[in-house]
Protein backbone atom coordinates (compact mmCIF):
# COMPACT_ATOMS: atom_id res chain seq x y z
CA UNK A 1 0.00 0.00 0.00
CA UNK A 2 1.27 3.44 -0.87
CA UNK A 3 2.09 5.96 1.82
CA UNK A 4 -0.33 8.47 0.28
CA UNK A 5 -3.23 6.04 0.60
CA UNK A 6 -2.27 5.33 4.20
CA UNK A 7 -2.30 9.02 5.07
CA UNK A 8 -5.67 9.50 3.37
CA UNK A 9 -7.13 6.56 5.27
CA UNK A 10 -5.80 7.93 8.57
CA UNK A 11 -7.30 11.35 7.96
CA UNK A 12 -10.65 9.86 7.02
CA UNK A 13 -10.74 7.59 10.06
CA UNK A 14 -10.00 10.52 12.34
CA UNK A 15 -12.71 12.59 10.68
CA UNK A 16 -15.24 9.77 11.11
CA UNK A 17 -14.30 9.25 14.77
CA UNK A 18 -14.71 12.93 15.60
CA UNK A 19 -17.69 13.83 17.81
CA UNK A 20 -21.02 14.03 15.97
CA UNK A 21 -19.98 11.58 13.25
CA UNK A 22 -21.72 8.18 13.08
CA UNK A 23 -19.49 5.14 13.81
CA UNK A 24 -21.67 2.81 11.77
CA UNK A 25 -23.72 3.32 8.63
CA UNK A 26 -26.23 1.42 6.62
CA UNK A 27 -25.13 -0.21 3.38
CA UNK A 28 -26.59 2.52 1.20
CA UNK A 29 -25.19 5.34 3.35
CA UNK A 30 -21.76 3.72 3.40
CA UNK A 31 -21.92 3.27 -0.37
CA UNK A 32 -22.56 6.99 -0.80
CA UNK A 33 -19.66 7.83 1.53
CA UNK A 34 -17.13 5.90 -0.57
CA UNK A 35 -18.59 6.84 -3.94
CA UNK A 36 -19.90 3.38 -4.80
CA UNK A 37 -23.30 1.86 -5.46
CA UNK A 38 -25.07 -0.30 -2.83
CA UNK A 39 -24.64 -3.39 -5.06
CA UNK A 40 -20.85 -3.04 -4.89
CA UNK A 41 -20.97 -2.76 -1.11
CA UNK A 42 -22.95 -6.02 -1.01
CA UNK A 43 -20.21 -7.70 -3.08
CA UNK A 44 -17.54 -6.31 -0.74
CA UNK A 45 -19.40 -7.73 2.26
CA UNK A 46 -19.43 -11.13 0.54
CA UNK A 47 -15.64 -10.81 0.12
CA UNK A 48 -15.07 -9.95 3.79
CA UNK A 49 -16.03 -6.32 4.37
CA UNK A 50 -16.77 -5.89 8.14
CA UNK A 51 -20.49 -5.89 9.04
CA UNK A 52 -21.99 -5.70 12.55
CA UNK A 53 -25.70 -6.12 13.24
CA UNK A 54 -26.58 -5.15 9.69
CA UNK A 55 -24.53 -1.92 9.97
CA UNK A 56 -21.15 -1.20 8.42
CA UNK A 57 -18.44 0.02 10.89
CA UNK A 58 -17.06 3.00 9.00
CA UNK A 59 -13.44 2.99 10.17
CA UNK A 60 -12.93 -0.77 9.89
CA UNK A 61 -14.67 -0.98 6.53
CA UNK A 62 -12.62 1.87 5.11
CA UNK A 63 -9.42 0.29 6.31
CA UNK A 64 -10.41 -3.04 4.79
CA UNK A 65 -11.08 -1.40 1.41
CA UNK A 66 -7.70 0.36 1.51
CA UNK A 67 -5.98 -2.90 2.36
CA UNK A 68 -7.71 -4.52 -0.62
CA UNK A 69 -6.42 -1.74 -2.92
CA UNK A 70 -9.89 -0.46 -3.74
CA UNK A 71 -10.08 3.22 -4.60
CA UNK A 72 -12.58 5.07 -2.44
CA UNK A 73 -13.60 8.67 -1.91
CA UNK A 74 -13.20 10.72 1.27
CA UNK A 75 -16.82 11.86 1.60
CA UNK A 76 -17.85 12.46 5.18
CA UNK A 77 -21.34 11.27 6.01
CA UNK A 78 -23.45 13.56 8.12
CA UNK A 79 -25.88 11.99 10.58
CA UNK A 80 -29.37 11.74 9.06
CA UNK A 81 -31.54 14.70 9.75
CA UNK A 82 -35.07 14.32 10.87
CA UNK A 83 -37.57 15.43 8.30
CA UNK A 84 -39.94 18.11 9.41
CA UNK A 85 -43.51 17.02 9.32
CA UNK A 86 -45.59 18.99 6.87
CA UNK A 87 -48.06 21.28 8.49
CA UNK A 88 -51.65 20.18 7.99
CA UNK A 89 -53.57 22.39 5.60
CA UNK A 90 -56.38 24.31 7.12
CA UNK A 91 -59.72 23.71 5.56
CA UNK A 92 -61.36 26.83 4.21
CA UNK A 93 -64.68 27.53 5.76
CA UNK A 94 -67.58 27.76 3.38
CA UNK A 95 -69.09 31.25 3.18
CA UNK A 96 -72.18 31.60 5.32
CA UNK A 97 -75.23 32.84 3.44
CA UNK A 98 -76.99 35.65 5.14
CA UNK A 99 -80.62 34.98 5.84
CA UNK A 100 -83.09 37.73 4.88
CA UNK A 101 -84.60 39.60 7.72
CA UNK A 102 -88.14 38.65 8.59
CA UNK A 103 -89.24 42.23 9.15
CA UNK A 104 -87.62 43.58 5.98
CA UNK A 105 -90.07 45.43 3.76
CA UNK A 106 -90.66 43.88 0.34
CA UNK A 107 -90.79 46.44 -2.47
CA UNK A 108 -93.74 46.11 -4.82
CA UNK A 109 -93.05 46.15 -8.60
CA UNK A 110 -93.56 49.54 -10.28
CA UNK A 111 -96.97 50.10 -11.86
CA UNK A 112 -97.07 50.61 -15.66
CA UNK A 113 -97.68 54.17 -16.86
CA UNK A 114 -100.81 55.08 -18.87
CA UNK A 115 -104.01 53.14 -19.41
CA UNK A 116 -103.84 49.38 -19.15
CA UNK A 117 -104.24 47.55 -22.46
CA UNK A 118 -107.12 45.16 -22.88
CA UNK A 119 -106.07 41.61 -23.58
CA UNK A 120 -107.43 40.23 -26.89
CA UNK A 121 -108.77 36.65 -26.62
CA UNK A 122 -107.09 34.08 -28.78
CA UNK A 123 -108.72 33.70 -32.22
CA UNK A 124 -110.02 37.30 -32.32
CA UNK A 125 -108.39 40.01 -34.44
CA UNK A 126 -107.41 43.41 -33.15
CA UNK A 127 -108.71 46.73 -34.45
CA UNK A 128 -105.50 47.29 -36.42
CA UNK A 129 -105.77 43.88 -38.10
CA UNK A 130 -109.44 44.48 -39.02
CA UNK A 131 -108.64 47.91 -40.52
CA UNK A 132 -105.82 46.46 -42.60
CA UNK A 133 -108.03 43.63 -43.88
CA UNK A 134 -110.68 46.19 -44.92
CA UNK A 135 -108.13 48.28 -46.82
CA UNK A 136 -106.93 45.19 -48.74
CA UNK A 137 -110.52 44.22 -49.68
CA UNK A 138 -111.33 47.74 -50.97
CA UNK A 139 -108.15 47.80 -53.07
CA UNK A 140 -108.94 44.38 -54.60
CA UNK A 141 -112.48 45.55 -55.51
CA UNK A 142 -111.21 48.67 -57.28
CA UNK A 143 -108.67 46.57 -59.21
CA UNK A 144 -111.39 44.15 -60.41
CA UNK A 145 -113.66 47.03 -61.50
CA UNK A 146 -110.85 48.57 -63.55
CA UNK A 147 -110.08 45.28 -65.34
CA UNK A 148 -113.78 44.79 -66.11
CA UNK A 149 -114.06 48.29 -67.65
CA UNK A 150 -110.93 47.64 -69.70
CA UNK A 151 -112.42 44.37 -71.08
CA UNK A 152 -109.78 42.19 -69.45
CA UNK A 153 -112.30 40.60 -67.10
CA UNK A 154 -115.77 39.05 -67.70
CA UNK A 155 -118.38 37.90 -65.26
CA UNK A 156 -119.28 34.25 -64.78
CA UNK A 157 -122.74 34.82 -66.28
CA UNK A 158 -121.28 36.25 -69.49
CA UNK A 159 -118.89 33.32 -69.85
CA UNK A 160 -121.69 30.79 -69.32
CA UNK A 161 -123.89 32.49 -71.91
CA UNK A 162 -121.04 32.53 -74.44
CA UNK A 163 -120.28 28.83 -74.00
CA UNK A 164 -123.97 27.85 -74.19
CA UNK A 165 -124.44 29.81 -77.46
CA UNK A 166 -121.37 28.14 -79.01
CA UNK A 167 -122.65 24.69 -78.10
CA UNK A 168 -126.04 25.37 -79.69
CA UNK A 169 -124.43 26.78 -82.81
CA UNK A 170 -122.12 23.74 -83.16
CA UNK A 171 -125.08 21.38 -82.69
CA UNK A 172 -127.06 23.06 -85.49
CA UNK A 173 -124.13 22.81 -87.92
CA UNK A 174 -123.50 19.13 -87.17
CA UNK A 175 -127.18 18.25 -87.56
CA UNK A 176 -127.29 20.01 -90.96
CA UNK A 177 -124.40 18.02 -92.48
CA UNK A 178 -126.25 14.69 -93.13
CA UNK A 179 -129.15 16.34 -95.01
CA UNK A 180 -126.84 18.44 -97.20
CA UNK A 181 -124.52 15.57 -98.17
CA UNK A 182 -127.11 12.82 -98.57
CA UNK A 183 -127.89 13.32 -102.27
CA UNK A 184 -124.37 14.18 -103.36
CA UNK A 185 -122.84 11.16 -101.61
CA UNK A 186 -125.41 8.89 -103.23
CA UNK A 187 -124.27 9.95 -106.73
CA UNK A 188 -120.56 9.31 -106.01
CA UNK A 189 -119.06 5.83 -106.21
CA UNK A 190 -115.43 6.73 -105.56
CA UNK A 191 -114.33 6.81 -101.89
CA UNK A 192 -111.88 9.67 -102.47
CA UNK A 193 -114.61 11.99 -103.76
CA UNK A 194 -116.90 11.03 -100.85
CA UNK A 195 -114.10 11.88 -98.37
CA UNK A 196 -113.51 15.23 -100.12
CA UNK A 197 -117.20 16.16 -99.83
CA UNK A 198 -117.30 15.31 -96.09
CA UNK A 199 -114.03 17.16 -95.41
CA UNK A 200 -115.33 20.27 -97.19
CA UNK A 201 -118.45 20.34 -95.04
CA UNK A 202 -116.45 19.87 -91.83
CA UNK A 203 -114.12 22.75 -92.73
CA UNK A 204 -117.14 24.98 -93.38
CA UNK A 205 -118.57 24.06 -89.96
CA UNK A 206 -115.28 24.91 -88.21
CA UNK A 207 -115.14 28.25 -89.94
CA UNK A 208 -118.63 28.96 -88.68
CA UNK A 209 -117.57 28.18 -85.10
CA UNK A 210 -114.57 30.51 -85.44
CA UNK A 211 -116.80 33.30 -86.66
CA UNK A 212 -119.12 32.80 -83.69
CA UNK A 213 -116.15 33.18 -81.31
CA UNK A 214 -114.94 36.33 -82.98
CA UNK A 215 -118.40 37.86 -82.85
CA UNK A 216 -118.67 37.11 -79.14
Amino acid sequence: MKARDTRRAGRFIQSQLSPGRPATLSKSAFARSIGKCPAMVTKYIARGLPLKDGQVPVAEARQWLIDQGITISDRAVEPPKKRARPKPKRKKKAPVKKKPRKNAAVKAPPKPMGRPRKEVPKGEETMAEAARRKEIAVADKHELDLKQRQGALASVAEVNAFVAGMIIFARDILLRIPGELRDRLAKESEPAKCEALVQTEIDRSLDGLAEFKNVA
